[in-house]
């Protein structure tokens, strides 16, 4: 188990033995990292976990707090395709809330992150793209070291052009 979701569990049974009331504000992520010895990172990751389960919410410059309005969990198994799907979009254009919004949809266990991948190095080109550089740098040399203009190096452009179409 990772620290955060240690901390998210503990939370979560005060939360549900009535330790932690509703509307009660939590610990703040300084008090609880110097609690738990842990990183911010790890307080914020059991933060979002709790408010993706509408367990706790934030409050703008005040800090965590247990959930006004507890979300009642479905035992349910079966979804219906007419069921409405939960929106992630944040209501407001507050830089926060969205960035946010976005770290409590990636811990849920239903969702599949795509922002983080990576494709394995097998699956690319790599004595190609080896053998492109290779010959670009004994082609330009030094010239490549140099600022070019914005829209980027001519030469380059139908180098690149050139290799495509070759593919």
């Amino acid at each position: 188990m990772f620290k955060y979701e240690d901390i998210a569990c503990t939370i979560e049974e005060q939360i549900r033995l009535g330790v932690l009331r509703i509307g009660q504000r939590l610990p703040s992520v300084r008090e609880l990292c110097k609690e738990r010895n842990v990183s911010p990172s790890s307080v914020f990751k059991a933060y979002y976990a709790l408010e993706a389960k509408g367990l706790i919410e934030a409050r703008n410059r005040s800090g965590y707090y247990v959930s006004l309005h507890p979300v009642v969990e479905k035992r349910d198994t079966q979804k219906t395709s007419s069921e409405p799907q939960e929106s992630f979009y944040p209501a407001s254009r507050d830089t926060g809330e969205i960035i946010n919004s976005v770290e409590r949809a990636k811990l849920l266990p239903d969702k599949v992150v795509l922002a983080n991948a990576t494709p394995s190095s097998k699956m690319l080109p790599t004595g190609k793209l080896r053998k492109s550089a290779r010959d670009i740098l004994i082609q330009y040399g030094d010239s490549l070291l140099r600022y070019e203009d914005a829209s980027g190096m001519g030469a380059l452009k139908n180098h690149i052009v050139v290799q495509a179409s070759k593919w």
